[in-house]
C-alpha cells in the first residue's frame, strides 16, 4: 500500500515539473512575442463561433497585386441587406478565384460588391476591422448574421396574396420570387395548388376547378383571364364570368327556333269571341285580381288599360 502511494506521488511530482516547463516556455514565448498568443486566442474564437466565417491562408501567393485589364466591378455578386451573409462570401470568393484576383486585394474590392446601404455600414469600421481578409469576414458575418436564420418557408408562401390592383403576371413575378427562397421545394402540384388559393376571386374562382398540375398552364390560362378583363369584357360577362367561358358554353347551345303557329279564322274579332263565349257562360272571368304593389310593377304596367278576362288593370285591354 506504501508503495503504490509513493508511486503516485512520484507520478504526480513529475507532472507538476512537466506543466511548471511548459508554463515557463508558453511565457518566454509571449515575451518574446507578445502578439502571438492574442492571434492565436482571436483564431481559436473565430473558428468555434457557429457565426463566424473562416479560411485557411492557403494562397499566399508571390503574383502580380494589379487587377486584371477586363475586370469590372459588375462581375461582383451584389449583397442585399437581406441576404445571407455567408452565401454571398463563398459567391465574392469564387468570383475572385475564377477573375484570378490576388487575395491580398480582397480587402480592398470587397465594398464593390455591397449595396450602397451595406457601404454606409463598411466605410463606418475602424480600421483594424477591415486591415486583412480575415478582419472583413469576421466583421462581416457578425453584423449580417441575423440572416443567415432567416429561411423562407412554404408557410410564407401560403400567407402571400394578391393584392386587389396588383395584375396576374406581376403578382406571379412576385410569387415566384419568394418561392425561389425555398431551399426545400415541395411538388409542383402541390404549389400550383398554394399559388392559385392566394389569388383574388376573379382569378381564383376560374382556375380553382380546372385541376391544373402545372405553372405552365396556369400562366395561359390566367393570361387569357387578365387580357379579358383589362378589355372590359365585363360588358358581356354574365354572373362575373368571363367572356371566353360564356362563348365556349354557348357556341352549341343556342335556343331552337320556334315554329310559328297556325290557327283557324274565327271570323270574329278576339273581342267578340270573349263577349260570346261569356254570354253561353262558356268562360267566367277571373279575378278582381288585385293592384300589385309599387315595388313589384314592371315598366310596362298601365293602370289605363282593362283586362276585362281578370277584371283587373294590366298592360293589355281584353
Amino acid at each position: 500500500m506504501t508503495t503504490q502511494s509513493d508511486q503516485m506521488s512520484q507520478s504526480l511530482s513529475k507532472l507538476s515539473e512537466m506543466l511548471e516547463s511548459l508554463n515557463n516556455r508558453i511565457s518566454a514565448l509571449e515575451k518574446a512575442n507578445p502578439n502571438k498568443s492574442k492571434d492565436l486566442e482571436t483564431m481559436v474564437h473565430r473558428l468555434t463561433d457557429p457565426y463566424s466565417y473562416h479560411e485557411s491562408p492557403e494562397f499566399d501567393l508571390d503574383s502580380s497585386t494589379q487587377l486584371p485589364e477586363m475586370f469590372s466591378a459588375s462581375d461582383l455578386p451584389k449583397f442585399k441587406p437581406t441576404d445571407d451573409p455567408r452565401f454571398h462570401l463563398k459567391g465574392f470568393r469564387a468570383t475572385m478565384s475564377v477573375k484570378g484576383i490576388n487575395p491580398i486585394l480582397y480587402p480592398k474590392i470587397f465594398s464593390l460588391s455591397l449595396d450602397p446601404v451595406c457601404q454606409k455600414w463598411f466605410f463606418s469600421l475602424d480600421e483594424k476591422d477591415t486591415a486583412t481578409w480575415e478582419d472583413i469576414a469576421h466583421s462581416f458575418m457578425t453584423r449580417y448574421k441575423g440572416n443567415a436564420q432567416m429561411t423562407t418557408s412554404l408557410r410564407e408562401l401560403e400567407f402571400l396574396r394578391q393584392k386587389e390592383k396588383e395584375g396576374f403576371t406581376t403578382y406571379l413575378a412576385r410569387w415566384k420570387e419568394t418561392a425561389a427562397q425555398l431551399i426545400t421545394t415541395p411538388p409542383e402540384k402541390e404549389m400550383v395548388k398554394t399559388f392559385i388559393s392566394s389569388l383574388l376571386p376573379k382569378y381564383r374562382n376560374h382556375l380553382r376547378y380546372l385541376g391544373l398540375e402545372s405553372f405552365d398552364k396556369v400562366y395561359h390560362i390566367g393570361v387569357e383571364i387578365e387580357n379579358d378583363l383589362l378589355k372590359g369584357s365585363n360588358k358581356n360577362d354574365k354572373d362575373g364570368v368571363p367572356s371566353f367561358y360564356v362563348n365556349a358554353i354557348e357556341t352549341n347551345q343556342q335556343r331552337p327556333k320556334r315554329k310559328s303557329c297556325q290557327y283557324t279564322p274565327l271570323g270574329m274579332s278576339q273581342e267578340q269571341a270573349f263577349d260570346y263565349l261569356t254570354t253561353e257562360r262558356i268562360l267566367e272571368p277571373i279575378g278582381p285580381t288585385p293592384v300589385p304593389v309599387p315595388h313589384r310593377r314592371t315598366k310596362w304596367w298601365n293602370p289605363n288599360k282593362y283586362c276585362r278576362s281578370t277584371h283587373a288593370s294590366n298592360n293589355h285591354s281584353s
